[in-house]
């Protein structure tokens, strides 16, 4: 039995580099192939260059201050919806640091490290686990739905579909977010979301039906993915690279939603990028959408490691607005 188990936790590793390999090994096609098809190779990665002339201080300081107050506005968002579900309502700078620290979730494969990250922290900060688990899930799934509204004017006004076809993204968008906002249909969306992980959550029960409409955040989400468009046209002015608003914010949320699609790659990796260089190359040109398109991962994922390591000693169990902070909360469990 010693030796079966020895073996059993041999192979286990295995299996995990192995899947690892495949997906990088996936990731690497696919964002070749996108690449290819808007006329780059792979050779092309080495001429990315940067001039530093046109460089504009202020701008790349303001993109990283819109980034951040796109990143609180999503965490004021999760915020009221916990406190819709019937949970305790956060300090603003307590929402800001779960959902700063629980981001860093995306960079796992799977999709799900960033929920899993938000429900759990939410625990930590008093949140019942049917309530945080909710809150985490609504929330993602608002933030698809409204990249998909937004995302979906970038074909709608391009000539890449058919004619025929040219407004149905925009369509599909809308009426997904009709659907979900719909009265009635949120208490069925929770009740489903918690009787799935209900082998989760300790046994507890879902307390409230929630809300009845979605509507009110996903206009919120909405406005929040065109706060990120700002900061990316920004980013993209202060490189030097004239980029319209309208085009900057529906190619960025176009392109993070079909990053995020792609299961096999870690916070939409290469995916996004390929993208983005694919609906920006025949304005700004392949070379310099490529070069904006690797800035912005660099860009967002370092405002993302900066938020998360200077809110992350601020995490502190039970800080609920308006209550004093439980004295066993030392013990990291949540409240029974």
């Amino acid at each position: 039995m010693a030796i079966a188990a020895g073996g059993s936790g041999g192979r286990a590793p295995l299996k995990g580099i192995l899947l690892w390999a495949g997906r990088l090994g996936v990731t690497v096609v696919v964002t070749v192939a996108i690449l290819r098809a808007v006329g780059l190779r792979m050779a092309d990665l080495g001429s990315i260059r940067v001039d530093t002339a046109l460089l504009d201080g202020p701008r790349l300081t303001l993109s990283v201050g819109l980034l951040l107050a796109a990143f609180g506005a999503s965490a004021l968002l999760w915020r009221s919806l916990v406190v819709a579900l019937g949970g305790p309502s956060l300090g603003g700078r307590a929402a800001f640091a779960v959902t700063m620290v629980a981001n860093l979730g995306r960079y796992l494969p799977g999709k799900v490290f960033q929920l899993l990250g938000l429900a759990w922290l939410g625990r930590r900060m008093g949140v019942s686990a049917a309530v945080s688990t909710g809150a985490a899930v609504l929330g993602q799934v608002l933030h698809l739905v409204a990249a998909a509204m937004v995302g979906g004017a970038l074909l709608s006004a391009t000539g890449v579909l058919p004619p025929s076809w040219r407004h149905a993204p925009f369509a599909a968008g809308i009426l997904a977010a009709a659907l979900i906002s719909w009265p009635g249909v949120a208490p069925r969306l929770l009740r489903t979301i918690w009787a799935r992980q209900a082998g989760q959550i300790d046994g507890h029960a879902a307390r409230g039906p929630g809300p009845k409409t979605l509507l009110p955040w996903t206009l919120g989400y909405v406005g929040n993915w065109l706060l990120l468009g700002l900061a990316f046209q920004a980013l993209a002015t202060g490189l030097g690279l004239a980029l319209p608003y309208g085009l900057a914010v529906s190619a960025f949320a176009a392109a993070y939603l079909l990053g995020y699609l792609a299961l096999f790659a870690p916070a939409g990796i290469g995916v996004r990028e390929g993208f983005l260089v694919a609906f920006l190359g025949t304005t700004l040109g392949p070379g310099p959408a490529l070069t904006l398109a690797t800035a912005q991962r660099v860009w967002m994922t370092g405002v993302e490691a900066l938020g998360a390591a200077l809110t992350w000693p601020g995490l502190r169990p039970f800080h609920v607005v308006g209550e004093p902070a439980d004295e066993e909360a030392g013990d990291g469990k949540g409240p029974s």
